[in-house]
This record gives structure tokens, sequence and C-alpha cells, in this order.
């Protein structure tokens, strides 16, 4: 009897050339993938000292941008008619809110100065 050999050659050669596909796709994920993490890999924020940041705060800059540097915040509400007025009054002075209403409290704060100074006094006498 003849033996029927059969020829599984072209089915290790497709085997074969799936594996390098899928090798050749690997590799390219992984490079794509490293090329994503160095792009999302910042450079490490310069951190201020207390006094540094302090510097900058009263200088009139805020710390908006600058790592470690930080306004003091208070969430405040207003009635309506305030709110409209400090919106109206800051975008026709070409302001921001806080700007503006830093504004405001410099004025009163320079029209209440001897008050200040008292209530400060009596504060720290206790």
């Amino acid at each position: 009897m003849a033996q029927n050999k059969k020829d599984f050659s072209a089915i290790t050669n497709g085997y074969t050339l799936a594996a390098q596909q899928m090798q050749t796709a690997q590799g390219i994920q992984e490079e794509h993938t490293e090329q994503e993490e160095q792009k999302t890999q910042k450079k490490p924020r310069k951190r201020y000292t207390p006094e540094e940041a302090r510097q900058i705060l009263e200088s009139g800059r805020s710390g908006r941008g600058l790592g470690g540097v930080h306004s003091p915040r208070i969430n405040m509400a207003f009635t309506l008619e305030n709110y409209d007025f400090v919106i109206t009054l800051a975008r026709m002075r070409g302001e921001t809110y806080t700007e503006f209403v830093n504004h405001l409290v410099d004025m009163s704060r320079e029209k209440y100065k001897e008050q200040y100074e008292q209530a400060k006094r009596l504060k720290n006498s206790f």
C-alpha cells in the first residue's frame, strides 16, 4: 500500500507568519505604551519654602501655577445684588472676581485701619 503523505508545511508556515505578526504587533504596542508613559511623565515641580511662598503672595502674585504656593481661600455666598455688583464691576475694570473683591477689602482695610489695629491688639493680648 502506498502511503499518502500529507504536506503540513503550509500550516506550519502560516502559524509561523501569524506568530511573527503577533510579536511585531506586541512590540509596536509596547513601544507605543513606553512613548505614552514618557509623554505623561512630568518634570518635578519646584517646591517653595514657606518663606518663599509668603514673599510671592505678598508681592501680589497669585499662587496659581506655582507648586506649593497657595493663597488663602474662603468660600463665600453673596446676595444676588452683591453678586451682580461684583461680576459687573470686575468685568468693567478688566479684573477677575477675586481681584475685584480683594480691591474692595483693601479699600475697607484702609478705611477701618485704626479699628483693625485695635482688634488685632485685643486679639493678641489673650
